[in-house]
């Protein structure tokens, strides 16, 4: 009879902890997809960029990057 109880305690101890441990990775999946969502926003320009030199032909134009949020990882420009 005592070796049934200490079985059923030892069995609900086992349950508790596979609980916790769940919600633990629980806890930790929702973290993880937190900040897979930060890093993969886009984008945003919080300033628009700017051209500097002399509009004319011969003379180099300066291309100046604007400030962004969720900082970009390369900048190409398309000249019109």
């Amino acid at each position: 009879m005592r070796s049934m109880i200490a079985s059923k305690r030892r069995l609900g101890r086992v349950q508790k902890m596979l609980l916790l441990l769940s919600s633990a990775l629980a806890v930790a999946a929702v973290a993880v997809a937190g900040a897979q969502a930060r890093a993969a926003a886009a984008p945003q320009s919080t300033s628009q960029p700017t051209i500097s030199g002399r509009l004319q032909q011969g003379h180099p134009l300066t291309a100046h990057n604007c400030n962004w949020s969720n900082t970009p990882t390369k900048f190409t420009y398309q000249w019109q």
